[in-house]
Order: C-alpha cells, then sequence, then structure tokens
C-alpha cells in the first residue's frame, strides 16, 4: 500500500510540473523572409502633420505636431531599439517650445528598447512595449519635466501572412492613463507598462499616456534598401 501512495504522489507530481511546464506563454517574435537579412528597420515619419500629447490626470501636459518613429531589430528574438523624435512640442499651461539636451526648441528626442509582446490571449491582442532606457528630461522655459517608464503601443498585425508593415496605435482614456496598460510575460503574469511625468520640483510624480495621431492608427514600413518583408510568429 506505502509503494501505492509514493506512486501515486509522484504520478500527481509529473503530472503538475508537466502543466506547468506546457503553460508558459509563447511570446510573437518578428521573423525574416529567406531572401531577406537583418537589420529591419521600421518606420514612421509625417512631415510634421501628425498631432501628439503627452496627458496626465489634468490634461494634456504637452502638445506638439509632427513625429519620427524608427524601430531597429538586429537579430531574431533580441530586444529592439528605437528612437522617437517629437516635434513641434510645447507646455499648454506656459506656452513655451520644449525640447531635450542638444535638441533644437519644440524638439524632444525619446530612446530606448522595445519588443513585441501579447496584451491579451482571449480576444487575441499584441502590442509593441517601448522600454524607455533613460529619463526623459525636458526644458520648457523656465519649467522642467522629466518622463520616465514605458509605453504600450495596440498592434492589429498578424501571423497569416508575410508583411510590409506594422500599424499601431497609441491612444489614451482622456484621463492621463493609456488605453494599454500592461502585456504578459512567458510565465505568463501581467506585466505593467506605464509612463509617469513629472514637473521638476514639485515631487508629485503622475501617471501620463502618450497620445499619437490622436489615438487612431500610424503605420511602421521598413526602410528601403534593408530588410522589407517579415512575418510574425508565436500569436
Amino acid at each position: 500500500m506505502r509503494h501505492i501512495k509514493i506512486l501515486g504522489v509522484a504520478l500527481v507530481t509529473i503530472f503538475v510540473l508537466g502543466m506547468t511546464a506546457t503553460s508558459a506563454l509563447a511570446l510573437p517574435d518578428i521573423s525574416l523572409l529567406p531572401k531577406e537579412a537583418f537589420p529591419l528597420d521600421l518606420h514612421f515619419a509625417d512631415n510634421s502633420k501628425t498631432p501628439t500629447a503627452l496627458e496626465d490626470s489634468f490634461g494634456d501636459l504637452l502638445t506638439g505636431k509632427g513625429i519620427e518613429i524608427a524601430l531597429e531589430l538586429t537579430a531574431l528574438g533580441a530586444l529592439g531599439s528605437f528612437t522617437v523624435d517629437a516635434l513641434n512640442v510645447k507646455d499648454v499651461e506656459i506656452v513655451e517650445e520644449c525640447h531635450t539636451s542638444g535638441n533644437e526648441a519644440g524638439t524632444v528626442l525619446v530612446t530606448g528598447e522595445w519588443h513585441l509582446v501579447p496584451i491579451t490571449t482571449t480576444p487575441l491582442l499584441n502590442g509593441i512595449a517601448f522600454l524607455l532606457k533613460n529619463l526623459v528630461l525636458m526644458t520648457c522655459g523656465i519649467d522642467k519635466i522629466d518622463v520616465k517608464g514605458c509605453a504600450l503601443a495596440k498592434t492589429t498585425a498578424t501571423e497569416t501572412k508575410d508583411l510590409t508593415g506594422v500599424p499601431i496605435e497609441l491612444g489614451s482614456n482622456g484621463k492621463g492613463q493609456a488605453l494599454q496598460r500592461e502585456y504578459l510575460n512567458d510565465v505568463p503574469v501581467n506585466v505593467k507598462c506605464i509612463l509617469e511625468d513629472e514637473i521638476v520640483g514639485t515631487k508629485k510624480p503622475l501617471e501620463a499616456a502618450l497620445v499619437v495621431a490622436e489615438g487612431k492608427a500610424i503605420e511602421l514600413v521598413p526602410i528601403a534598401g534593408k530588410a522589407e518583408m517579415f512575418f510574425i510568429t508565436g500569436l
């Protein structure tokens, strides 16, 4: 009887371990067609037309017009790097142009890492997480504003076809919260992806949301002359 009990415990343990091993979530990834080679550079630029805003619970903190987004991926499965140039950026309250160090008035440069992530599995929804590597410090007249954290864009790209672009959406609920604030890792558990802004000296950080094109979709497309077609796996 003792041997039967031990066997029973062993079988239960194997079953539980098996369930744990298979419950991990396969994360989406970007692959290239056989004729293509890394790096993959995805790009959006609009000749200073697209409206942008940084919102928090008090409303629009900063507004701009024009944005350039560049995403680079150098290898399969690796984190990519990104740069975002927001143009004609102004502090709404004091009506002063803002800039980051080394940039001209009105230009805010943001850099960091990006990766493709699942937001939900039922229904299936994926996104691109933009992870700021460093604190973004902006000078707006006599004010200084810092931004840190993570922004999550929704994408409708699927794995059913070869792609020549990735549509993304960055919107808010109108109360300073991004529409997408969490994604799933491979455990899977929810990981927060939230921006914070703070007027330097106030010691009052607030949750913030980056809004591009009033929350409508924009499309990142490959730069000509490099990898031009790709597909997504693991969705």
